[in-house]
């Protein structure tokens, strides 16, 4: 297990997500469940161990997260890795399409209860294709937004989140993270909601 890394490419997309206040209600809508998201694109290729990261959220006062890593391949099941000591757990699990929207087809709801502790990395994909992927989840789906409001200027919780995966990913921070960070030249198709060129 010490020597399991995983790589993200410039053809992946990161997101983490939160749920919308309010839609948890007592009564089901009919419309789908929102979740408010922000995503990050990599400028190049780059492995991570596994081991690090652990060590990483240990520094950073992290106790658990899961990675989620959601392949486009079809015939892909789920292979599961972990490090689990001292009350720190990271966890990386590889998982196909079909596997990953059966696993939340089973209990929508779950996607909310383990995404406060969850990064996923959507393989090969654009923002576009990660909406219409939880667009199957549910009996009316999932909807990704930007969760702008009266406090857009305010860092929020799941930007705060966000930030402190990806340095516990990097392991030397800033310096890292804006190497990594694709904002200043990602296209279009990379991050609109229902971009077609």
């Amino acid at each position: 297990m010490d020597e399991f890394s995983f790589l993200i490419s410039p053809r992946d997309t990161l997101l983490v997500s939160t749920v919308h206040r309010g839609v948890l209600t007592p009564e089901p809508k009919e419309q789908p469940l929102t979740a408010i998201s922000k995503i990050m694109v990599f400028n190049t290729f780059e492995y991570f161990k596994l081991i690090e990261l652990y060590h990483n959220l240990g520094f950073l006062g992290i106790t658990s997260i899961n990675i989620l890593s959601i392949n486009l391949r079809e015939d892909l099941g789920k292979e599961v890795f972990q490090i689990k000591t001292g009350g720190i757990s990271a966890t990386y699990v590889e998982m196909g399409i079909n596997y990953f929207i059966n696993m939340l087809n089973q209990d929508p709801v779950r996607f909310f209860i383990t995404n406060k502790k969850t990064l996923y990395i959507f393989r090969d994909t654009t923002y576009s294709d990660i909406n219409y992927i939880l667009g199957f989840i549910g009996q009316y789906g999932i909807k990704l937004v930007r969760g702008s409001n009266q406090k857009s200027h305010v860092i929020s919780p799941l930007e705060l989140r966000f930030m402190f995966y990806l340095m516990a990913l990097t392991g030397d921070g800033y310096r890292s993270m804006m190497k990594l960070n694709s904002f200043d030249v990602l296209g279009k198709i990379r991050y609109l909601p229902t971009y077609k060129p």
